[in-house]
């Protein structure tokens, strides 16, 4: 195992989500599991399924189980859009069960998804296929930005980690400082030593956004659960973490760096075409010289981001979005897996061979490391530290109905 790589998808998962959708409301609840269909079934984890008409999402649990709920009136039926990247996407039309407050569905089976050759552009003089739809996604971007002045969003958030000061013990007295530093600066020092006392924390939180005439408003801003007590001064820092969020920079990094950076920097290549709905998708990819590696899927015509996908060795962050009215594609769901961090316990033994032969760190840290893994063969081992958001759009007004 690298050192510097897992310390850098550490560094990658405070930064991004593990979502669990939450309602307060009265609901229905929607139950179900989901499988990736290939050779053998395996349940697909970390899988989004949204609810189109009310813009419900929920992500299934490491066994592809799965709780979704619609909150208030649900007389009219509801269709269910399972989504993983690599597979075909699957729609199921639910009928209304007035008597019944939860409906469980059968196991849902993904296929594959095949991907065709793609159809060629007319392309301007000196463009690639790629560089040209990467265009058209930023100028569409601009345009839509200008017609965010007006819309509602119900905002679910969540910090979930484990293990975190087991990680402190390995990681270098001298980073560890910085990186508390870096945590205090940022605004959420509160938050950070929170976790760092505790092996085990997980926090969800809701707020209501309203964007009017372009100025955010963020209102009932609360912490919904919390598997540990949370003190005043942790409780506010961690809700003003996530106030006044950008949701928009979420998904194209319209005021962030990796937009400018993928754009003058950094090279897609079209690797492929599908169909979804009565849409096209483009797939481009991007690789770094190491195993950082990056996939967008681009709806043709309306050239809104569907779904980003960011792998550094396992799958590290997937973004799902959709059109939430006027054409203008936003975020819905944003997730880490956990499984990004994770070292089955068959695999614990050879980890620790290669810490003991790694010439990087020095006899100290390597120890540290060594006595973690070995404290924990038998069993997996799974830290993380992460960031999350589940997202449902009220329709985009032209005027403030607010």
């Amino acid at each position: 195992m690298n050192c510097k790589r897992y310390i850098l998808i550490l560094i990658i998962s405070l930064l991004v989500p593990k979502i669990n959708a939450q309602d307060s409301l009265r609901s229905r609840n929607i139950k179900g599991q989901v499988f990736l269909q290939d050779s053998t079934n395996v349940p697909a984890r970390y899988l989004m399924v949204y609810i189109k008409e009310t813009g419900n999402t929920a992500l299934t649990d490491e066994q592809g189980k799965y709780n979704i709920r619609i909150s208030g009136n649900y007389e009219d039926s509801v269709s269910l859009e399972y989504s993983f990247i690599g597979y075909k996407s699957q729609e199921i039309r639910l009928l209304p069960e007035k008597k019944k407050d939860t409906t469980e569905i059968a196991p849902v089976f993904l296929l594959p998804q095949p991907i065709m050759i793609s159809a060629a552009y007319i392309l301007p003089k000196g463009k690639t296929a790629a560089e040209y739809i990467i265009s058209q996604v930023w100028k569409r971007a601009d345009e839509n930005e200008k017609k965010l002045k007006n819309y509602g969003a119900e905002v679910t958030y969540n910090l979930s980690s484990h293990e975190a000061p087991t990680i402190a013990k390995i990681i270098p007295s001298a980073m560890l400082a910085i990186a508390k530093g870096w945590a205090t600066i940022s605004g959420f020092g509160p938050t950070a030593r929170l976790c760092l006392k505790n092996d085990d924390v997980n926090i969800t939180a809701t707020l209501n956004r309203h964007v009017i005439n372009g100025k955010t408003i963020d209102t009932d801003n609360r912490i919904i659960s919390s598997n540990i007590e949370l003190d005043k001064k942790t409780e506010e820092n961690f809700k003003e973490i996530f106030s006044h969020f950008d949701l928009f920079d979420l998904l194209y990094g319209y005021h962030g760096s990796w937009r400018r950076r993928f754009t003058k920097h950094e090279t897609f290549e079209l690797v492929g075409t599908y169909e979804y709905g009565d849409k096209l998708v483009d797939v481009l990819e991007w690789k770094s010289e190491g195993r950082l590696t990056a996939k967008a899927h681009i709806i043709e015509d309306d050239w809104g981001i569907l779904k980003i996908q960011i792998n550094y060795g396992p799958e590290a962050i997937r973004c799902e979005a959709r059109d939430i009215g006027n054409g203008i594609f936003m975020p819905v769901s944003l997730v880490i897996s956990p499984s990004a961090t994770l070292i089955p316990a068959e695999k614990i033994p050879r980890a620790i061979a290669v810490v003991n032969n790694m010439r990087t760190i020095n006899k100290k840290t390597k120890k540290r490391i060594t006595d973690i893994l070995k404290s924990r063969i038998g069993q997996d081992f799974n830290p993380f530290m992460t960031f999350g958001y589940n997202i449902r759009y009220d329709k985009i007004n032209p005027t403030p109905q607010y």
